[in-house]
């Protein structure tokens, strides 16, 4: 298997908000100019809109010693932060910079009920061998589809495997939880490339490691 890109390493950290709040409360424009001045954001969200639906800020970019992290969206709400960079890893050093930042000068606290992070990542992959050999039976079903197709139209087409996509029941796990794992072809790109656009649950590396496993099922 081949990294083609990175997309999204999303990174959702939830909180209590009367947990985390400064005591003292806040003053939410100071708040607004110090995330645009720390990250350097080209875009956000009009400040008078932050209230009601939150913060929204894009492209910016944090300095860690000699590493450059860019980052594609931050969002800050009254429940929780959701930072989009190219890697999960680099939306976590994020995440903890901003708590960091924000204990230290507007007396944020540390929660008292710890949430786990939830993750989000998409890849781009070129699959050395083909997809469709993980599908039991698949050849079986594409000469069907084929010949149908063929029988409706009059033309000759070769069915290939376009799309995966795995989930959990939405009612066995807390709302909003991201669940879907997906692999689909990438748009505009011949299917002899093998090409993926892949999304899941998971972290970055995580992910990468499990569509390398899953690339070992295919020839089996």
């Amino acid at each position: 298997m081949k990294l083609v890109s990175l997309e999204i390493g999303r990174v959702v950290q939830l909180f209590v908000a009367d947990e985390v709040g400064p005591l003292a409360g806040l003053y939410v424009p100071e708040l607004f100019q110090f995330v645009l001045g720390r990250y350097g954001f080209v875009k956000h969200s009009d400040i008078t809109e932050v209230l009601k639906t939150g913060a929204k800020f894009e492209q910016g970019q944090l300095k860690v010693g000699e590493k450059k992290i860019n980052i594609k969206e931050l969002s800050i709400h009254n429940d929780g932060i959701i930072v989009d960079t190219f890697n999960t890893d680099d939306s976590s050093i994020v995440v903890d910079d901003l708590f960091n930042s924000g204990k230290k000068i507007f007396g944020f606290r540390d929660p008292e009920t710890k949430l786990p992070r939830r993750f989000v990542s998409h890849v781009v992959v070129d699959f050395n061998k083909p997809i469709d050999n993980a599908l039991k039976g698949f050849e079986a079903i594409r000469r069907s589809l084929s010949s149908a197709y063929k029988n409706a139209y009059g033309t000759d087409v070769n069915y290939d495997l376009f799309r995966v996509s795995l989930a959990v029941d939405p009612q066995n796990v807390p709302p909003q939880t991201a669940t879907e794992f997906i692999i689909e072809r990438r748009i505009n790109v011949p299917f002899s490339k093998n090409r993926f656009y892949c999304v899941a649950p998971l972290p970055t590396q995580t992910h990468l490691s499990l569509l390398e496993t899953i690339e070992r099922e295919f020839g089996r």
